[in-house]
């Protein structure tokens, strides 16, 4: 989710209570879907729809964007 907020400019605060949505996305990110590290039970994980801001769980063996961020 908020990997969403900074792909799409959208100028929202932090924190898991704020979906994203509204800005405009910015240049590298695609507007497609992007997994999470979060798991939904043992077979899926949730994935995020940066056009929109949705979160749906999938199948893992699903091919997906993907963007590495590590944090400290």
């Amino acid at each position: 989710n908020e990997v969403c907020k900074y792909a799409r400019n959208t100028g929202q605060a932090a924190g898991a209570s704020i979906p994203c949505s509204g800005g405009t996305l910015r240049t590298g990110f695609s507007s497609v879907f992007y997994w999470s590290s979060s798991e939904y039970g043992g077979s899926n994980a949730w994935f995020q729809f940066f056009m929109n801001g949705s979160q749906y769980d999938y199948g893992k063996g699903n091919s997906i964007y993907v963007r590495p961020v590590r944090a400290f």
